[in-house]
């Protein structure tokens, strides 16, 4: 499995990967022929086996992270009651403090 790994140039270290099944959701900081460690965010350890990365789905932001993007992960509660329709005084005051076009 490790050979399918590097050769496919799945996951390199440095790698920020996600692997919810394993709760695995971080930077890959070593790699060797049978684990794969990954220090999450809140700066646990996660050893995953290799084997893992070809058996389960897993994301990798590399991508991402080589485009200068971020994630960010945050859950914003709204009440729904609060939620009504935008008047047209309401428009003009925020068009006017704002400055929008439409």
């Amino acid at each position: 499995a490790s050979i399918q790994v590097t050769s496919y140039d799945m996951v390199r270290v440095g790698d920020w990967i996600t692997m919810p099944g394993l709760n695995a959701d971080g930077d890959v900081i070593d790699m060797s022929l049978h684990t794969i460690k990954v220090q999450n965010f809140d700066k646990t350890i996660t050893t995953i086996p290799t084997n893992r990365l070809i058996i389960d789905t897993f994301i990798n932001w590399r991508g991402m992270s080589d485009a200068g993007g971020r994630r960010i992960k945050r859950a914003i509660l709204i009440d729904q009651t609060s939620i009504d329709f935008l008047s047209d005084e309401q428009y003009q005051h925020l068009k006017s403090a704002f400055l929008l076009d439409k």
